[in-house]
């Protein structure tokens, strides 16, 4: 069957596209592939998420890349490459438009290997977006990858995500996005509790493309949240999605986010500690508002009572005129929210 597989490559000569993902193939599987393409496909887009590479075949992840030299998109997730593996597996392609490379175990362990791997990456100076989320290169790697991020002025997406950022890198990396075109930068389940990251929320600010900033579960608290605020929030006059549930705000601090948001659209602020002296003195004020000014809105996890949100509409829809208006609202979540 295998043979027959390859035989059926070889006849694809303007393959553009070629999504292997979740079959177990390893290296010599990838490599058979590499090797049955016709010399004329001139691929462009590959997934190999959660085939089995590693890093055990180095020749071998070269040889495929070799094969690939018009990449433009490159999906490694889900393998244990390391930087070692990755880089193997880049090549030198210069053309990478996109690269994903979550959880590949790619540390700073190895400090020779990642700084080569940055080299590498510096190079690919036409990327736009770049996953390295789930990896715990933590700052260390994070400031070593600033290098190839001020090479990369196109870039639109960074999600580094749970990779053990803190705010010892948080300066760095806004300093290196700062003359790019950065739209969505992802930045959750990463430590920014210290004091040291406060006032470097400033750097922000300069991201002047920025439309969605993720910072769910960073362990952001009200004073990190208001200096936020203060800082560079209410100077993202593009920003249109802001992602920040599962941090430690109240709801006095939540009320101050939502009039100081600008023009974001998609708010999330679920699973916060939320403290209110009472269900009925903070719902009013706060949710009525809040559906007429988000097209998506998340307030999961509040233990809001059904007597509670009656009252907001009450409240809200008391008056003759306003019955018959056009909720701007489209996505709500209030999962585990409700009671009674």
């Amino acid at each position: 069957h295998e043979d027959r597989l390859f035989e059926f490559l070889s006849t694809f000569e303007k393959l553009a596209s070629l999504d292997l993902s979740s079959n177990r193939l390893c290296e010599p599987g990838i490599l058979q592939v590499a090797r049955a393409l016709p010399a004329s496909s001139a691929l462009k887009d590959i997934v190999l998420s959660n085939t089995g590479i590693t890093s055990k075949d180095v020749n071998g992840l070269k040889e495929v890349a070799g094969k690939f030299k018009q990449l433009e998109k490159l999906d490694a997730s889900q393998n244990e490459l390391g930087a070692v593996g990755l880089s193997a597996l880049l090549g030198e392609s210069l053309t990478l438009k996109s690269l994903k490379a979550s959880d590949i175990s790619l540390t700073f362990e190895d400090e020779e290997a990642f700084k080569a791997l940055t080299k590498k990456l510096e190079a690919c100076t036409e990327m736009e977006e770049v996953d390295l989320s789930n990896n715990n290169f933590g700052d260390a790697g994070m400031v070593m990858l600033a290098g190839a991020l001020m090479k990369w002025k196109k870039l639109k997406h960074l999600d580094v995500h749970n990779t053990g950022i803190t705010g010892a890198s948080f300066g760095a990396l806004a300093k290196a996005l700062v003359e790019g075109e950065m739209q969505e930068l992802l930045l959750g389940e990463n430590d920014f509790s210290q004091h040291n990251v406060l006032g470097k929320f400033g750097a922000l600010r300069k991201l002047e493309h920025l439309v969605k900033l993720d910072l769910h579960q960073a362990k952001l608290n009200d004073h990190s949240l208001r200096t936020f605020q203060l800082e560079g929030l209410g100077k993202l006059h593009h920003l249109k999605s802001l992602v920040l549930w599962g941090n430690r705000f109240t709801s006095d601090t939540l009320e101050l986010c939502l009039k100081s948001v600008g023009k974001v659209t998609s708010l999330q602020l679920g699973d916060n500690e939320v403290k209110k002296k009472s269900r009925s003195n903070y719902l009013p004020e706060f949710f009525p508002d809040a559906v007429t000014k988000f097209e998506e809105l998340g307030l999961s996890g509040y233990e809001l009572d059904m007597g509670a949100i009656n009252a907001s509409w009450t409240l809200f829809l008391g008056k003759e005129e306003h019955k018959a208006l056009d909720f701007p609202i489209q996505k709500l979540w209030l999962y585990r929210g409700l009671s009674e």
